[in-house]
């Protein structure tokens, strides 16, 4: 990402794609905080390549006798400026009013009067599955949202019962339009699955990891979830969004690179066990593993690079001093395995008293199969 500079007001700025009828790129005004400018550009960055991917389509879509019209760069559209504009002030969703002109409409139903809601649910799928993996997008008017919902879920069934009377009268195998299972489905599935392997710590977290990816995408038909639906996926969490409490109210600090780095690596061991698994019908697409991988060195701002060359951060001998005198036995004994056999938490939680032989540990690591034997300190 390319750095950031200051204007004369003292607030961050980044100039990105072109607006029609102006000369120059548009100019964001991204605030004083350094670390919250980072994370916004970053989206910008992410917006204008959308941007240009819709450009690209429309380009590729003409007649060669229209080519002419399309020679053109991209320019940002109105819609992409409103959630620029969002971005811009750090806000992590938008709220969706009812369009009067949805950009994505239901066959056959008139826009401008949208009583049922579905034009309006139409509107937001469609928001969803462009931007998703930029910013969240909210319903304004949640009761017509939910009647659309609804509206849908009726015309879903019904035409699945027309689909199957038909093909049960015509003598015909049902069409394979879809899977029947959800994404979400799939993923509780994955999570029982890795939860009931065994009643270690870390099948929990992977559990409760892969429970969290429903936050990057919505639900869908398994069919539906392809190439497209993985990069969405991936760009999500690529896009750092705000980290949670623990009682799920956001905070104003984006995700850490190692947790996007552990969501990632979770989707990829949850889609190839899709793939494998009996239970489902579906294929892994072509290279969508690689969709679930990202350079995290691209994910660092400035700041947190500049920081690297402080290097590891840790404790000097006064303040380990401290710990120990106001430590008891137990604490003690963690504290010297650490610095004497370099256990973390895994290690120590799965050490053995067979493990211990007079005055060294001898010992096979679980993790990787190595076998390490570590000569203990008199104090440990």
């Amino acid at each position: 990402m390319r750095a950031l500079k200051k204007d004369n007001s003292g607030q961050y700025t980044r100039q990105i794609g072109w607006l029609k009828g102006r000369s120059g790129q548009k100019k964001f005004r991204l605030g004083r905080d350094r670390h919250l400018a980072e994370i916004a550009a970053l989206k910008l960055e992410q917006l204008w390549t959308v941007v240009e991917r819709q450009h690209k389509e429309r380009y590729e879509s003409r007649p060669i006798n229209q080519l002419r019209d399309t020679l053109t760069k991209p320019m940002w559209t109105k819609e992409a400026l409103e959630i620029a504009e969002a971005i811009r002030k750090y806000q992590p969703s938008i709220r969706v009013g009812v369009p009067q002109h949805p950009e994505c409409v239901v066959e056959g139903l008139d826009s401008d009067v949208d009583e049922n809601g579905m034009a309006y649910v139409n509107h937001i799928a469609y928001l969803h599955q462009v931007y998703g993996h930029i910013i969240q997008f909210v319903p304004a008017d949640k009761p017509l949202a939910e009647r659309g919902r609804n509206e849908y879920e009726f015309v879903t069934q019904h035409r699945s019962r027309q689909t199957q009377l038909a093909a049960r009268m015509t003598g015909v195998p049902i069409p394979p339009d879809g899977t029947g299972t959800t994404l979400y489905q799939a993923i509780e599935v994955y999570a029982a699955h890795v939860e009931n392997r065994n009643s270690k710590e870390s099948s929990k977290v992977e559990a409760a990891t892969a429970r969290r990816l429903k936050d990057s995408i919505q639900d869908c038909d398994l069919s539906e979830f392809g190439y497209s639906a993985l990069e969405r996926l991936a760009g999500y969490w690529t896009s750092r969004p705000a980290a949670k409490l623990s009682n799920g109210k956001p905070t104003n600090k984006p995700i850490g690179i190692t947790t996007v780095d552990n969501h990632l690596s979770t989707a990829r061991r949850f889609v190839r066990w899709l793939d494998r698994t009996d239970q489902f019908k579906w294929v892994l697409p072509r290279y969508g593993v690689d969709a679930l991988k990202c350079d995290k060195r691209r994910l660092r701002t400035a700041e947190g690079i500049s920081q690297q060359r402080e290097g590891v951060g840790v404790f000097d001998i006064n303040q380990l001093t401290i710990i120990y005198r106001h430590a008891n036995d137990f604490q003690r004994l963690i504290i010297l395995l650490g610095l004497n056999a370099c256990m973390a938490q895994a290690e120590l939680m799965t050490l053995r008293w067979d493990e211990i032989k007079g005055d060294r540990i001898k010992r096979i690591r679980h993790k990787s199969n190595v076998y390490g034997e570590f000569a203990l300190w008199p104090e440990t």
